[in-house]
């Protein structure tokens, strides 16, 4: 079974995310093994590892890669550049409307036209999201519109 150069090193990234996911849920836990610490730890490294271990299983069965599904560099580096901006804007605006914006900006880049639907789709997801972290996370997180601690 010869793996082409580009199928090993997906197979060698997806291993390196695996080990670091196992890494950090392992640090979190022994640091703090209490529900309030690994509430949101747990599920996440759970659902990544179990979607490493499904598109690792999915890229050996393969026969080689088809590069016209590949997704292009250039398509990446706008979700990359809205992602780093979401993250860095965080503090000042809040999660939750830095969240709403977050999602109205990726729809549209991804082809979305309607506008209607990046506007009910962004505004619920994001407030839905944003009410869930402000009651389920045990530290306050800045917020806009929630009330919160922070």
């Amino acid at each position: 079974m010869g793996l082409s150069l580009n199928k090993l090193l997906d197979l060698a990234l997806l291993m390196a995310i695996s080990l670091f996911i196992g890494w950090y849920f392992y640090d979190a836990y022994r640091e703090l093994a209490s529900v309030e610490n690994l509430i949101l730890i747990a599920p996440v490294a759970s659902l990544t590892l179990v979607l490493c271990a499904a598109e690792f299983i999915r890229n050996l069965r393969e026969k080689e890669l088809n590069p016209k599904k590949m997704e292009s560099i250039r398509d990446s580096i706008p979700v990359m550049v809205i992602f780093a901006g979401y993250i860095l804007s965080l503090e000042y605006i809040g999660f939750d409307v830095g969240t709403t914006l977050f999602i109205a900006i990726f729809l549209r880049l991804h082809g979305e036209l309607r506008w209607q639907w990046i506007i009910l789709y962004s505004v619920l997801f994001g407030l839905i999201m944003s009410y869930f972290f402000s009651q389920m996370l045990p530290y306050p997180m800045p917020m806009s519109l929630f009330p919160t601690d922070y």
